[in-house]
């Protein structure tokens, strides 16, 4: 069998191509496919066509099937090699989109002469776009499949014997533009067929026309033909108002606006607005790059605060957040009372934990309109960053007084109401129940599904995962030794990722999946019908109330049974979530009246640890070295209300000479460190006796450990990864037993690591425990010394035992929660 090599011309060198392109990155995930073969032409300044040819030459000796790809495609099928095949043995030429039908004068395989899109009846495949993996936005042409005049260039796959025989080279004169539309005029000349074919991949790029070496080309191009050598002029071809493409794309018909841009600037390269507004276009196709080249691109042609706020947009898509600030600063240096400049820049303030600059912005925008419920909820996440509590919950309600529908702002209430000692459940249910309700209101439910729901089933259950945390966070580290051990014979994962940011982490999981179709830009109704249309049997919440939630796609109800797990830790409150997983210890058997949800437990903890990448040793017990006993605690700051500051203070003053290790990354601010100090002293503990240190590479962090000897976990809301990670590293935790899910999180680990003698039941013996821990040099000893191995041998480490586990757990939920649906009567389901 042939092989198939890939033929790539890159600007990058080799190890760039692999860690920065597009293709370079996406190839990884096929590493195991044998006869596979990459010719890449790297630091590539020569044209496409060039090497193309130097590619089907130098097959002459080395027959294969030859993939001329672009460096910025991400491939994103695991099945494509098949696929090419397949291609092959219908057409001699296959490519991923293409015009059925070929014109004069036509500018591109699928623009008429006038540089309109063609009608669909003649346009076939499908092709992704964005900067993610795989793509932000889907262009559909029309059924693959079908024969072809013309071939979209950027994936372009023929059989090298094929093209030897027939004579059939690339023209050199067209090196980056027009060479795919003239090899396939000529491909035709040679009685060679071509045809679309489906892969799946997603393009980064899109395309270049109306740029001065774009209409030098297509001149070459029609002169070659004898069709023209004149562009159209403004006079021949009526150019559509710019008035035109803007209605369209605040339509949302990003394809037909992006048309209307590319012909104004087809006749006028320089016309700023057609150029920002293309820009547009590809910021919301998720294409940040290239909208920052064309916003750029206007803003040389004409100074706007407009121009200045959207490429800061752009920029910060691209995770350039110093680029962002400073276009977001220009933008309000041209008009100071620039609302959306200030709310951005706060937004990107507080990702660089500059939280006071952010309090400022979202303050400035509240100034300037009130009304703004947006800024009032922002306002509300940078003051909890402060953790200043009570004073983000009165923001968060203004926010939703001002926009009762603002269910982001209902979410972040819930979440922090959480970490209030004094909260009162009944009252949070109620919030919750009412969020369930907007959010109910808000959708149309499917009462009817894809997937099976018959209770006798042969496949493995499809298990969707909804989460902003496949990555590394907490979920995503709990998460990443069970994915291992899941049996697919009976669980089938599919991951539904609702950010884009993705890490190392992500890169480890994804092979545990079926397939991974980001949500980030997808409204709630598009994520459910995607959803449904995949038919998912079992669908997963992994966030809750938390950060990047998607909770409203589930009031559509896409999946017949729907719950959550992992990620979260008190009621949705939604009717359609069926399910909350947990385990006896955070959900006693009396709690169901405090969740909408039916309560169902693991036989351990819900919670499984994953031993991390970075390899730190566990160091002697600092205790014997220094001659004093130094407590610590690596949680937010925000968990440390007064009330544990109370009980912390008491244990200092029990333990003389003790101290207490702080590690937060809200104390790299220098108030935030000066407000902490002042909070103890207050109570009488001097400066000399805290360690205040902020955030620090992960490396850094776990030796931190081996800087304490006794952790604290904070309540009502104790410490979770930190308490796993302080034990992995010697370090036992005390905890405080508590009234509900959240606060018996550490309490539910410390019980399956085999350390129930670390849970206090009150405040007292807590400090009583502290105290007696301190004394018992011996016991800290022998625990740092085993506690590693004994944390590998106990049920929180043992990801093969929580994975039949969950899998058994799963298909509970499923049989009972389709017995149900089956149950109930059919009038009800339509």
């Amino acid at each position: 069998m042939k092989p198939i090599r890939l033929v790539c011309g890159t600007r990058y060198d080799e190890g760039r191509f692999a860690t920065d392109s597009a293709l370079g990155r996406s190839l990884k995930l096929y590493h195991y496919v044998s006869n596979l073969q990459l010719q890449l032409f790297d630091e590539n300044r020569t044209g496409l066509s060039t090497i193309y040819n130097r590619a089907i030459d130098q097959a002459k000796t080395h027959p294969a099937i030859l993939v001329f790809i672009h460096d910025d495609i991400s491939i994103c099928d695991f099945h494509w090699i098949e696929r090419i095949r397949e291609g092959l043995q219908a057409f001699d030429i296959i490519g991923l989109a293409g015009n059925t039908r070929r014109m004069p004068r036509q500018p591109s395989w699928a623009f008429t002469p006038e540089m309109k899109w063609d009608q669909r009846e003649f346009l076939s495949g499908t092709v992704g776009h964005g900067d993610g993996f795989p793509s932000n936005v889907v262009s559909y042409f029309g059924p693959a499949g079908q024969a072809c005049k013309l071939l979209d260039g950027l994936l372009l796959a023929a059989d090298s014997e094929r093209l030897m025989a027939s004579g059939l080279r690339f023209d050199e004169q067209f090196d980056f533009h027009f060479y795919d539309l003239d090899f396939c005029r000529q491909a035709e000349r040679k009685g060679l067929t071509m045809g679309t074919w489906p892969i799946s991949v997603v393009h980064q790029s899109g395309g270049a026309y109306g740029k001065p070496d774009w209409r030098a080309a297509y001149e070459r191009y029609l002169s070659k033909y004898g069709e023209s050598a004149v562009m159209p002029s403004a006079t021949q071809h009526a150019v559509p108002p710019i008035e035109t493409g803007q209605a369209l794309l605040q339509a949302g018909r990003l394809t037909e606006a992006a048309a209307v841009f590319r012909q104004i600037l087809a006749v006028r390269p320089n016309h700023a607005d057609a150029l920002h507004l293309l820009g547009l276009v590809a910021y919301y196709e998720g294409r940040y790059g290239e909208s920052a080249e064309l916003i750029m691109a206007a803003l040389g042609h004409q100074t706007s605060e407009i121009f200045y706020g959207n490429l800061g947009n752009a920029f910060a898509g691209q995770g350039k957040r110093a680029a962002a600030i400073e276009c977001f600063r220009q933008a309000i240096a041209l008009k100071p009372d620039y609302v959306q400049a200030h709310n951005n820049l706060g937004n990107l303030l507080r990702e660089q934990d500059d939280f006071h600059g952010a309090v400022r912005c979202f303050r400035t925008v509240i100034a300037l309109q009130p009304d703004y419920a947006d800024a009032h909820n922002n306002l509300a996440n940078a003051l909890v960053d402060l953790g200043e509590l009570d004073a983000a919950i009165e923001a968060y309600r203004r926010a939703i007084v001002l926009k009762p529908g603002l269910l982001e702002a209902r979410s972040n209430l819930l979440f922090i109401l959480s970490y209030r000692e004094d909260l009162d459940q009944p009252a949070y249910l109620a919030e919750a129940v009412e969020f369930g309700r907007i959010a109910t209101a808000g959708a149309k439910p499917w009462r009817n599904w894809l997937a099976s729901t018959e209770p006798q089933r042969r496949t493995p259950l499809r298990v969707g995962l909804v989460s902003g945390d496949l990555k590394t966070h907490p979920t995503g580290h709990f998460l990443e030794s069970i994915l291992a051990h899941i049996d697919r014979s009976r669980i089938e994962l599919v991951a539904y990722p609702t950010r884009r940011s993705e890490d190392a982490l992500t890169t480890r999981i994804k092979p545990h999946f079926s397939a991974w179709t980001p949500l980030a830009s997808l409204s709630d109704e598009q994520a459910a019908a995607r959803i449904r249309d995949d038919r998912i049997d079992l669908l997963l919440d992994l966030s809750g109330h938390m950060n990047f939630n998607r909770l409203p796609l589930f009031a559509w109800r896409p999946a017949p049974v729907q719950a959550s797990w992992l990620g979260y830790f008190a009621s949705t409150g939604l009717p359609a979530m069926d399910y909350l997983l947990g385990d006896s210890h955070v959900l006693p058997r009396d709690a169901q009246p405090h969740y909408t949800e039916r309560l169902r437990h693991l036989p351990d903890s819900y919670l499984c640890f994953t031993p991390p990448a970075e390899r730190v040793d566990v160091g002697p017990l600092p205790l014997s070295k220094q001659g004093h006993v130094t407590f610590g605690c690596f949680n937010h700051l925000m968990k440390m209300n007064d009330s544990v500051v109370d009980i912390w203070t008491r244990i200092l003053h029990a333990v003389p000479g003790s101290r207490l290790f702080l590690k937060a990354k809200q104390l790299d601010d220098a108030p935030t460190r000066e407000t902490t100090l002042a909070r103890f002293a207050a109570r009488g503990i001097d400066a000399s006796r805290l360690i205040l240190e902020g955030r620090s590479p992960r490396a850094e962090y776990f030796a931190a450990y081996n800087r304490i000897d006794i952790a604290l976990s904070p309540f009502p809301y104790p410490g979770g990864t930190t308490s796993v990670e302080g034990l992995w590293m010697g370090v036992p935790v005390l905890c405080r037993h508590g009234d509900r899910f959240l606060s018996n999180i550490c309490t539910s680990m410390l019980h399956s690591a085999g350390l129930p003698e670390w849970i206090a039941q009150d405040n007292e013996e807590y400090v009583a425990k502290a105290v007696a821990f301190a004394a018992d040099v011996q016991r800290l000893t022998a625990l740092r010394m085993n506690m590693r191995a004994s944390l590998l041998a106990s049920p929180l480490c043992d990801a093969a035992r929580y994975a039949g586990h969950l899998e058994a757990a799963l298909e509970s939920m499923w049989r009972d929660g389709v017995a149900r649906l089956n149950a109930t009567p059919r009038a009800t389901m339509a």
